[in-house]
Parts: C-alpha cells; structure tokens; sequence
C-alpha cells in the first residue's frame, strides 16, 4: 500500500508519493523503501503520472511501461487535453502485442477466472458452511451441496447486476462465454477440485467466469491506478484523470474510469487523496473516516431499534385495524430512513463548513512551494500514524514531491535517486 495525494490550484497540480512497497515472497511479506511511484510524461511539456496499487501490469514494471512510452512513443508529440495523452497512453499499452502475448494475456485472464472462484468459495462458501455446523454441529455433503449452489447462484445474480465494461455488452459476453468454456472449465477443475458441483452448478460457473471479464468487479480485483496530472496543450488550469488498470485481454484494456477532475475559475483548488488516504481525510475533514463510519452506524443502530420498538408497539394495540396498523408501521420505517439521511447529511454539512471548504479556501491562494510543503506534510503524517500504531507501515521511506504548472512544466522538489547524480550528469539532464 500507499500514501499520495495531489493538491491542484489555479498555479500548478503537486504530485506527493511515499516510497514504501509492499510484496510476497516465500511466505513473508516484505515492504521496501525505494519504490518509484511518480514519473515525468515529457522532457518538454508539464505533465506527470503517479501509480499506485500494484507496481506491476501483468507482470511488466509500470516505470518501464511508463518510460517506454514517454521515450520511445510519445516523444515530441503533443496533445491539447490531458485526458488525450491518458487515451493516447491506453492506445500504446493494448498496440504492444509484442509484450502482451497471446498466451501472456490468455494466462492472464485465466487468473481472473480462478481469483474470481476463490473469491466466492472464501466469502460465501466457507461462512455458509461454518453458519451450518453452528447452528446444526455438523455439515452433512447434503449441506455442503445447499450452501455451494446458493452462493454460485448469488453470485451470478448479484453478477447480473453490474455493469458492462467499456467494450461490452450482452451479446459479446454470450460469445465469450462460448469460446471460453474449455479455459473456464480447467479453472473450475482447479478451484472446486475438492466440492461438489452440479451441471447447474458448472452452468452458472461460466457465467460468472464471463461476467468477472465483462462486467464491473463483484470481487475484489488485483489493478494499479494511474493518475495523469497537468496540463494538454489546450487546457490553462491543471487537470487529474485517474483510472485503475486490470488487465489486457483480446488486445484491448481491462479498465475503469474512476475520475476527471479540474480546477476552474470557480472551484480554485482540489485536494485530492489516493490509496491510504485516512490521516489526510482526517485533517481535511476534522475526524478520522473510521469514527465517522462508527458514529454513523451506531446512530442507525439506536434509529432502528426506536422504530422497531414503535412498531412492535402500535402491533400490539387491541381494536388497532391492520391496515393503520401497516399504515403506522409503514411511516415508522420512512422516517427511520429519513433520520438517519438528515443525521449523516448534517455531519457532511458541518464538516465542510468548519473543515473542509476553509481549508481549500487557503489552498486557492497557496503558491506552489506551499502547495508542495503541504503535500508533502500530509504524507508523512500518513507514514507517522502507521510508525505509531499497531498497524502495518505500509506508508514509509521517502516522499517524493514534483510540482508541475503550465509555464515551468514539470519540476522535482523532492526525489530519492538509487545513484549519485553527480556521477551522472547526462542522465540529470534528460529529466
């Protein structure tokens, strides 16, 4: 994991990063200190790219993804929207057959079929089996059957629920499904080995195999977000485009557009935080986002039980006819949900009116060595709370810091180099 944040106004977009990466190996977990998560697009114009999530794309580095496109594909090309060098970015990744093989991509997909049924056995096989042995001592086969088909079917239904990715639809996931059904069974025959399926069973397996590629994430998904900042050739004010990269199949990217955002002449400044980005929602809104959580929930707690309570009540009123008694009932339940609105809406209101717009309202007016303190401020306070709590440091190392703005383009204001820059001067040079 990760702690990044960009702070755009109307003077230039800061980019933040910590150092810290987080990865497996022969059973230990192991975090490193020397991971490089921001990068210049262009020697010549003022953009910047910040990833997060996983540093790898199908087993290829994201910062030699990145480079190679910046150095050998791009070049001196430019753009008038940043949203057009991101769209130009996805057009190089899926042209590059010769990285991304037919069978690196076939080997690809076939690790979202089996993630996807390891994902369903671990939250919806297993707590229902466990859910039967507390409740009966014990889970005959019989049981076992039960539990396995009503979680698959679920999963299909709540599947069916989702959207289509960019490039699909239901005709091609019909077709997909077919000329996938022999992946999609060696991978059932790997993740269900030990369970018994039916043939309706197996049905609904290729089903859900084929929505986990077409549709929007049931479970969760290995990707890396990719953020764009600065400025197309076009644009006065900076801009962000972030998206989350899954994968590539069939030669076409596996993404999801998360936002696009801008400073204008009215918003002014944005403050905008990535991956772990608790301690910076903290100080931007004045509590931590897990207390708030738990204020919220106790408090629809307490609103449910007044209304089952109430409820319960008008029930047991003698001569009370059944329809105003359903009458009754019906507005106790309305106005449960209605409290529990106006109660979440008053923190948001009070939160962003003692914490958050006074906040922006200075960022509008920072200048951009300001702009960059704070970022830089802010991720370490992320990396200082996991040092001094029971939690993992998965923030840590050094932050990098790179200002970008119209004029000046991209500048480094903080960077780790794994060598001696005077030794390489010519490198220095380049970016």
């Amino acid at each position: 994991m990760t702690a990044e944040i960009a702070i755009l106004n109307k003077r230039g977009v800061v980019l933040a990063a910590d150092s810290a990466a987080t990865f497996s190996t022969t059973g230990a977990t192991k975090i490193k200190p020397t991971a490089e998560k921001i990068f210049a697009l262009s020697a010549t114009r003022p953009i910047g790219v910040m990833i997060f999530g996983s540093a790898e794309f199908i087993g290829f580095p994201w910062d030699l993804l990145i480079k190679s496109y910046r150095d050998e594909d791009l070049k001196q090309r430019t753009f008038g929207t940043l949203e057009e060098y991101s769209s130009d970015f996805q057009r190089y990744l899926a042209s590059r057959t010769d990285l991304f093989s037919n069978d690196v991509q076939q080997n690809y997909i076939m690790t979202v079929f089996y993630n996807c049924f390891v994902s369903l056995i671990k939250t919806l096989v297993e707590p229902g089996i466990k859910r039967t042995i507390r409740n009966k001592g014990r889970a005959t086969p019989r049981d076992v059957r039960a539990v396995l088909s009503a979680a698959i079917e679920r999963s299909k239904l709540d599947f069916g629920k989702k959207s289509y990715r960019a490039g699909y639809n239901k005709r091609i996931e019909r077709q997909l499904e077919a000329s996938l059904s022999a992946e999609i069974d060696k991978t059932i025959s790997a993740a269900f080995a030990k369970l018994p399926l039916s043939q309706v069973d197996q049905k609904n397996l290729r089903k859900i195999a084929t929505m986990a590629v077409t549709r929007e994430s049931l479970f969760p998904e290995n990707y890396s977000g990719i953020v764009f900042a600065g400025y197309g050739e076009a644009e006065y004010f900076p801009h962000l485009v972030y998206q989350r990269f899954f994968g590539i199949f069939q030669n076409g990217l596996r993404i999801q557009e998360i936002a696009k955002r801008e400073v204008t002449l009215e918003s002014g400044a944005l403050v905008v935080p990535f991956a772990q980005g608790d301690m910076i929602s903290t100080v931007m809104e004045g509590v931590d986002p897990g207390y708030q959580k738990a204020i919220e929930n106790d408090i629809g707690s307490v609103i449910d039980i007044i209304v089952g309570e109430t409820i319960a009540h008008v029930d047991g009123i003698a001569g009370l006819a059944p329809n105003q008694k359903q009458l009754t009932n019906d507005f106790a339940t309305d106005l449960g949900k209605k409290a529990k609105s106006a109660f979440s809406g008053k923190l948001e209101e009070y939160r962003r009116k003692n914490f958050v717009s006074p906040i922006v309202s200075i960022v509008k007016s920072l200048d951009k060595a300001d702009l960059a303190e704070m970022a830089l401020t802010l991720v370490n306070l992320t990396s200082f709370k996991r040092r001094v709590s029971t939690d993992e440091e998965t923030v840590g190392g050094p932050v990098d810091v790179a200002i970008i703005s119209k004029n000046d383009g991209f500048v480094w204001k903080e960077r780790k180099l794994y060598f001696d820059s005077s030794l390489n001067p010519r490198h220095m040079a380049r970016y």
